[in-house]
């Protein structure tokens, strides 16, 4: 607050007026002459005491002031007081001999000033033939004060609210609203009051606390505040000129952009307002990205600092489609990434913006743009108030073959790209190349890896090839992972078998093309995909996992040449094929899974002992099976599936489609109560356990080969019997 000015209280009505000669008492006796005429008198006289309030102190010149002066007294054995003296000023009556008898007397004096009355009394002896001096302490009658404050002020106020408090600001007095201003001399004017004759105005004397608020329209909080003590004194009209120079008013106007809002936009600020903040604005099918106090939307603002404004400001509502641009020509800076020509050079970068957002019910695109090379990262960071979901996707989309003409690519020097996000993210469009780990780090895949809370769907012309790991050669998810549409893990329109020299990706240990952990509710989903609510639904996969590779040379331990899954498996469509490792070709199933369409086939083991081309059931796998999903054995009659324990079956679930589902290698043969085939339907049991069929025993004996012809039974159970 700006005060160029003191309180200058001015006295202009005496409080209390000492006539200080002592009075009353024997020791001025000896003062007392003889009369000349032998008469006795008495005399008035008086000289000001320096009594002081906090105001500048009484001048001998105010007793000049005191009018209408009474001397009345009253005999020592009298009851009523008698006039002795008139005298219209103090001088008038210090100037006459007053006669009176000796004796005993009670002599009292008043006086007026303006409106209030001055008295005092006194008992004394008086001489006989002699002039007497008298002196009265002469005090006010009339006990309380009045204040004038007269306020002038620079600078645009509407309004002010006044607060007459006592002196600790506990009591209120007195609150007055101050709704209009007289205007002078380039100044605008108020005068505050208490009238001291106005038994409900005036003041009893003490201090008070006074407190002055200054307030412009649509300004919520005062532009200045003025406080001060004030000493309020019998009698007196305290009184003072107040000078203020009140703090700028600013506005500020909002350019929404066709946005709207229900928040509450501050049109009206001074310097003394406080940080202001501004409201969010929402426009359909665009992200409000923020204020920018430029319409080039180079400057952001979140907030206004009063303190600093010194013109009136405009704001204007930014507001970004739900898409980003990465190209390996971009720029990681603040101000890219929002339009093609003017990309990021990296995937981080325009998830950072993304996490920036508050964008929960927007599903973001990021175009790439070319071959973007590096590790690219959605973090954690990105949470669901940031993006409902996120797509990366090609720019430029597919070339003649099939192929995605864009990338991100690491180059073979790890994953290409990890997703930490719980937001869902899908792949369209896109290839993931590049990506490399050597040694054994066991969950990171060489494509992608995916975390536990993270969701990755590839849909149509998404390809993930060209990546090596430990596990998971093209994907290590231990979250959950769609695929559908034309998406391919390993080579698009492979014809051939994956070998050491040709292969789509590869693995060291297990999951030449994806491996999987365990997740409750998690998996692989072969198939299928979420709708707008999250849901899992069927979608049609045309494409499928192709020609990846298990490079391990433990056959007892390395699994799947396409898939390693330790998760849920559902496949409904789609196509794995060509595939090889040492054990579980296509793929080894080490949980519980469904296959109900698809076809899985032309895959290949190094180990052939087992039998285990297609698919591998580890210890404790139930696979339901039904619908029309086809696992043919091929020419030679080897691409089967492998039962690795008395533990693992198959469930039928519903009607079979294919005359001949699967060619099964049980883990014994013989006659010990082996389940094969489960049903909850009997009868669907009955109709369907000729769709499956069991590899031969072939043994040696007494050097001869000997061929035992193995069956399944209506119940489901192996059988060397014939039906």
């Amino acid at each position: 607050m700006k005060n160029n000015s003191k309180l200058n209280f001015i006295a202009i009505v005496s409080a209390v007026l000492f006539f200080s000669l002592t009075s009353c008492s024997d020791e001025f006796h000896l003062n007392r002459e003889e009369s000349s005429d032998g008469k006795t008198y008495i005399s008035i006289n008086a000289s000001m005491s320096s009594a002081r309030t906090i105001n500048a102190p009484v001048s001998d010149a105010e007793i000049g002031k005191l009018t209408d002066f009474i001397l009345s007294g009253k005999y020592d054995t009298s009851s009523e007081y008698e006039e002795l003296a008139e005298a219209g000023s103090f001088s008038e009556l210090a100037a006459m001999k007053i006669p009176v008898t000796d004796g005993r007397w009670t002599f009292r004096l008043t006086a007026e000033y303006g409106e209030s009355e001055f008295s005092a009394e006194c008992q004394t002896s008086i001489e006989f033939e002699k002039i007497n001096p008298v002196s009265f302490e002469l005090s006010p009658s009339y006990k309380y004060g009045g204040l004038k404050l007269n306020f002038s002020f620079t600078g645009t106020a509407d309004k002010a609210e006044l607060l007459l408090l006592d002196d600790k600001q506990e009591m209120q007095i007195e609150s007055k609203n101050i709704e209009s201003f007289t205007a002078s001399e380039g100044m605008n004017h108020f005068t505050y009051t208490r009238d001291i004759q106005d038994d409900f105005e005036r003041l009893s004397p003490g201090t008070y606390y006074i407190i002055v608020k200054f307030y412009a329209d649509g300004v919520y909080d005062a532009l200045n505040v003025y406080e001060d003590y004030i000493r309020i004194a019998s009698d007196r009209v305290t009184s003072a000129d107040i000078a203020l120079d009140l703090n700028d008013v600013y506005t500020i106007q909002y350019e929404l952009n066709g946005g709207e809002s229900s928040g509450t936009f501050i049109n009206k600020v001074s310097r003394k307002s406080g940080a202001v903040t501004v409201p969010s604005v929402t426009k359909e099918g665009f992200i409000f990205d923020g204020w920018y106090s430029d319409s080039e939307y180079t400057a952001k603002v979140s907030s206004i600092n009063v303190s600093t404004l010194k013109n009136n400001l405009t704001l204007y509502a930014h507001f970004v489609e739900p898409v980003l641009y990465v190209s390996s020509t971009g720029i990681d800076s603040d101000s890219a990434g929002w339009k093609a020509d003017s990309p990021l050079a990296t995937l981080n970068a325009a998830v950072a913006n993304i996490s920036s957002m508050s964008a929960a019910d927007y599903v973001w695109t990021i175009f790439i743009d070319g071959s973007v090379s590096g590790n690219q990262i959605i973090p954690d960071s990105m949470t669901a108030s940031n993006a409902k979901a996120l797509v990366l996707a090609g720019q430029h989309g597919l070339d003649d073959d099939g192929i995605p003409l864009d990338a991100l690519d690491a180059n073979q020097s790890g994953t290409t790209l990890t997703v930490n996000t719980a937001v869902p993210v899908t792949v369209t469009n896109l290839k993931i190349t590049g990506g490399k780990f050597s040694g054994d780090e066991e969950d990171k895949g060489g494509g992608i890896t995916i975390s536990s809370v993270s969701t990755v769907l590839l849909a149509d012309g998404a390809l993930v090839t060209g990546n090596s790991s430990y596990n998971g050669g093209g994907i290590n998810s231990s979250g959950s992972l769609y695929i559908y549409g034309s998406a391919v893990v390993g080579t698009k329109d492979a014809s051939s078998v994956a070998s050491a020299s040709s292969y789509g990706n590869k693995a060291e240990a297990y999951g030449g093309g994806i491996y999987a952990e365990y997740k409750a509710n998690g998996g692989i989903f072969l198939g299928y995909k979420l709708d707008e609510t999250g849901t899992r639904v069927e979608a049609e996969l045309t494409g499928g996992i192709y020609q990846n590779y298990n490079s391990g040379s433990d056959a007892y331990a390395y699994s799947g040449g396409g898939v390693y899954s330790n998760a849920t498996l559902m496949m409904a469509s789609g196509t794995v094929a060509y595939n090889a490792g040492p054990k579980g070709g296509g793929m080894t199933l080490g949980k519980s899974s469904t296959l109900i369409g698809g076809t899985i086939r032309d895959n290949s083991v190094s180990e052939q002992t087992y039998f285990s081309g297609a698919l591998r059931l580890e210890n404790w796998v139930t696979v339901s099976i039904g619908g029309s999903i086809s696992i043919p054995s091929g020419s030679d009659g080897n691409h089967c599936v492998y039962i690795s324990s008395t533990n693992s079956n198959f469930k039928i679930i519903s009607e079979l489609e294919e005359d001949t589902v699967a060619r099964i290698r049980p883990p014994y043969w013989d006659t010990e109560n082996r389940v094969i085939l489960t049903s909850d339907d009997e009868d669907l049991l009955k109709t369907q356990y000729t769709r499956f069929s069991i590899v031969s025993q072939t043994y040696e004996e007494n050097g001869e080969t000997v061929t035992v012809n193995w069956y399944i039974g209506e119940d489901g159970i192996l059988t060397n019997v014939a039906p």
